[in-house]
């Protein structure tokens, strides 16, 4: 709509048809008695050979033959006031010029009876205007009444002003209730508006613009205001320039102006916004150079509008490539964004990191927009994280490391210890002498017990505890347990049994060692923990029915012993923890072996849970998911140090024994266990692996027992170069791994050297014999 009116006036200037521009004037009865000239185009003045300034204000009846006035109402049949068109054919004669022969084609504006315009052209006399003159008529009148432009006449001598019905319509009144007067205009002036329009009139009309454009906001007859764009031309001045006669157009601008209140509000929301933010905003054009920025951009990196503006994006850009920046620039005009991280290069010489996301904006020329956030102190964060990542890493290897040689410096002399107990338990004692070295024995082995305790904690903390799952008896495993605990029962005069399904399968999968540690644990504390009644090992499977092969099986521990309160069985799977702190000093303990157990069976896809109360006894259970084997496993299971029954085994020849050991007691404490195994053994013996790889050369043994953490060169370095060897001359001997270390890792690296299987200390002639049996006599 805002467009019509400067199409209108071009089209006015320039047409090739005259055209005139005319107001009705009526008589006393409300008839039209003439038509006046209100404006001319160029073009209608070149045709009537006149200047406009003679025209403008003239009547129709000066210039008309006579027999168009020879009737009383000839003005109406002339001009037809129906709405349409009229054309005449005539002789035109303006005062002073000569006649000439012209069509002319009336039209009155629709909803406006008093507003006409006026089509001229010369014609031969042979018939109406041509069809292209139709066509331009008629896009003019669309143009005129289709846009709802409201018509205004001024004549400044007389002070009279035509008011258009479209107009008067447009501020919401109807053809009567506004009257003839420019007061009509001036008092519906918005006040804020009043002074800026007046004064631009004035200047306009000192200045002689051809045209007058002015925006304000007139009052409409509800009390609201309309945004006007007046748009004007001066037709008649005096000699001292004063206006004395001007026309004009009205057009509603309303619904632009509510557009564009709107993009200025969010134009000033936005602005409010880059201003504020703590985040970085830039701009540049599209080679790189900045074209704008806000407060906290310049801020960031130092520079002030004036030198930034200087600069392009490649300035700032540290360890960049033109190329690389250029294939980025590509890639935000493809894809229309991007996100990336930078390193720029600040003032005041330093460098800090960004992570910026870039726009691309299809203004003419193009722009790219970058929102910017200083990432330097997040950066710098994750370095001391990193580093305290990478520390605290290495603070639990050399931790691992630590407890793992704390346990093999530990384990070997109370290796020793156990073992020379038990061969001394084997001599001839008197019954106060084995007294004592059972107290030797109890004392060594729950110093074990504890030493395995913080080893396994800190393997579970550093999330390095992996579960050994083979096919084995659980029959077996929980028939061990009990075994191992029926002396201590059998002296607090407890009652120790046990009750295993029939039901369960003879092999299941799962880790029969780490099993076995909770087994351990739960009716080492129920019998220690009981004074008098019973401890007893319920063992069942707790549904009959299989679910994808699993078998679910059911433990309970049953005790009789001095029971808990329901806060103490709230903390009591916590690490360092007992029922009651009296209770360590009582029966002594580190509180560790209940929190292992828990993690254990939570490895084992399991839970740990208690039932207990204070005075009356406890009941441990977890139900263990385990598996039945598809096909059948290499058995690596461990030679488990048990006390079994010994008995001889049937040598037919001479078994050469190569024992490998740095620790000199350990040495000779497994000469020892092994000679009371058969008088056919004999042993060569090494410190270290060199040593153990030359008696190898020299005098190949029938089987070697072999430590692995040693000086020099240790057990995996020799097996690796004995199986080396073998290769050259098709022969195996049968090498054990002799380890305090326990973990399915150390169990497979031991493996995958050559070994073919492992001896966990303490050593006992039952755990020899086995390893005997196994590898000579199978």
């Amino acid at each position: 709509m805002g467009e019509a009116p400067l199409d209108i006036g071009r089209w006015f200037n320039t047409a090739e048809i005259g055209f005139s521009y005319h107001k009705g004037i009526r008589d006393s009865r409300g008839f039209l008695a003439d038509i006046e000239f209100i404006d001319v185009n160029p073009f209608f003045e070149r045709l009537l050979g006149a200047d406009r300034n003679r025209i403008i204000g003239c009547r129709a009846g000066t210039i008309l033959p006579p027999r168009f006035r020879a009737t009383p109402d000839w003005v109406a049949l002339f001009v037809n006031e129906e709405p349409g068109r009229s054309y005449h054919q005539c002789w035109l004669k303006f005062p002073d010029t000569d006649s000439s022969f012209m069509s002319l084609s009336f039209k009155s504006v629709q909803g406006q009876p008093d507003l006409f315009f006026t089509f001229l052209f010369k014609t031969d006399g042979t018939g109406g205007p041509p069809p292209e003159l139709e066509k331009r008529e008629e896009r003019w009148r669309y143009a005129l009444e289709g846009g709802g432009v409201g018509v205004w006449d001024i004549n400044g001598e007389t002070g009279e002003v035509y008011y258009s019905p479209i107009w008067k319509k447009m501020l919401g009144y109807e053809d009567y209730e506004i009257g003839s007067t420019n007061d009509e205009w001036e008092s519906r002036i918005h006040p804020e508006d009043r002074e800026t329009i007046f004064v631009a009139i004035r200047l306009e009309q000192l200045r002689k613009a051809p045209i007058s454009r002015h925006e304000h906001r007139l009052r409409c007859k509800d009390g609201s205001y309309k945004w006007i764009l007046s748009l004007g031309k001066t037709i008649k001045s005096s000699p001292e320039g004063q206006c004395l006669r001007a026309v004009g157009i009205h057009i509603d601008i309303g619904e632009r102006k509510q557009i564009e209140e709107s993009l200025k509000q969010r134009e000033q929301e936005l602005r409010v916004i880059l201003e504020t933010t703590k985040d970085g905003f830039c701009s540049t054009d599209k080679s790189g150079k900045f074209l704008s920025a806000n407060e906290a951009f310049l801020h960031m990196i130092g520079y002030s509008l004036e030198e930034l503006l200087t600069l392009r994006f490649a300035d700032l850009s540290v360890f960049q490539t033109e190329e690389e920046l250029d294939a980025r620039n590509h890639r935000i005009e493809t894809n229309g964004f991007e996100v990336f991280e930078t390193r720029w290069r600040l003032k005041n010489g330093k460098t800090a990191f960004f992570e910026i996301s870039a726009s691309l904006l299809d203004t003419h020329p193009r722009k790219i927009v970058y929102f910017c956030r200083d990432t330097t102190e997040r950066k710098n964060m994750e370095d001391q994280l990193l580093l305290a990542k990478k520390q605290a890493e290495a603070a639990n290897q050399a931790k691992t490391r630590f407890l793992s040689t704390i346990s093999h410096e530990l384990r070997n002399p109370l290796n020793s210890i156990l073992g020379f107990t038990q061969l001394l338990f084997d001599s001839s004692l008197t019954p106060e002498q084995q007294e004592h070295t059972r107290y030797i024995a109890s004392s060594s082995r729950l110093l074990l017990n504890i030493i395995g305790e913080v080893l396994d904690l800190s393997k579970i903390e550093a999330g390095k505890m992996a579960l050994a799952v083979f096919p084995s008896d659980l029959r077996k495993v929980c028939a061990e347990v009990v075994q191992l605990h029926l002396l201590q029962a059998k002296e607090k005069s407890i009652d120790l049994r046990w009750n295993f399904d029939e039901l369960i399968p003879e092999s299941l999968l799962f880790d029969p060692f780490r099993l076995q540690q909770v087994l351990m644990n739960l009716i080492g504390n129920a019998v220690k923990f009981t004074s008098a009644g019973n401890v007893s090992l319920r063992v069942s499977r707790r549904d009959p029915q299989r679910y994808d092969g699993k078998e679910f099986i059911r433990f309970e521990i049953e005790d009789s012993g001095i029971g808990m309160s329901e806060e103490a069985c709230n903390r009591v799977f916590s690490e360092y923890e007992q029922a009651d702190p009296m209770i360590s000093q009582r029966y002594g303990g580190t509180g560790l072996g209940l929190a292992i157990s828990k993690k254990i069976l939570d490895l084992m896809g399991s839970s740990l849970r208690v039932k207990s109360a204070l005075g009356v006894g406890s009941v441990f259970s977890f139900d263990l998911p385990l598996v039945m084997p598809k096909k059948h496993h290499r058995n690596e299971t461990l030679a488990v140090p048990a006390e079994e029954p010994k008995f001889g085994i049937g040598l037919k020849r001479r078994v050469h024994v190569l024992l490998v050991e740095d620790e000199p007691v350990n040495l000779l404490l497994s000469k020892k266990l092994l000679s009371q195994i058969s008088p056919e053994l004999t042993f060569n013996q090494a410190t270290n692996g060199e040593e153990a790889l030359e008696i190898f050369l020299k005098s190949p043994p029938d089987i070697i027992f072999m430590d692995i953490h040693m000086p020099v060169m240790d057990g995996y370095q020799t097996t690796v170069k004995i199986r080396l060897f073998e290769k050259q001359f098709g022969s195996h001997v049968p090498i054990i791994g002799v380890t305090a270390v326990v973990g399915k890792k150390h169990l497979e690296d031991c493996l995958s050297s050559g070994m073919d299987d492992v001896l966990l200390k303490p050593l006992s002639t039952a755990a020899f014999e086995k390893m005997l049996r196994k590898w000579l006599l199978s």
